[in-house]
């Protein structure tokens, strides 16, 4: 009797297990892409103190959200709040390779 109630028990288990939940945050191609341009350490959530990841300037960033002056971005799997101040549109790798009459190494490609 254990082994047939164990048995159904198993089964049930399974049957309602929860399946993973997939995120569809669209194509890279469609997020807004915004560069760091300074070394910042993001915030996990945007109403707290603590401390995420940090982004290195220069780091091609994707946006996710924007709230109150801080906006969720996401590097592969590194996601974190910054600053909106942090951010540009432009890339500063190029902004520093025109001020020396140089092309940056990802424009030559």
């Amino acid at each position: 009797m254990h082994t047939a109630l164990f048995a159904l028990l198993s089964l049930a288990t399974s049957a309602h297990a929860q399946q993973p939940i997939t995120l569809n945050l669209g194509e890279a191609s469609e997020l807004k892409t915004l560069f760091v341009i300074e070394d910042t350490a993001s915030k996990r959530f945007v109403d707290s103190d603590q401390d995420g990841k940090s982004f290195i300037s220069g780091d091609r960033v994707q946006v996710l959200s924007e709230a109150e002056g801080w906006i969720r971005v996401m590097k592969g799997n590194t996601f974190g709040w910054l600053p909106e101040a942090s951010l540009s549109a432009e890339d500063p790798a190029a902004v520093t390779a025109d001020e020396a009459g140089t092309t940056p190494p990802s424009a030559a490609n």
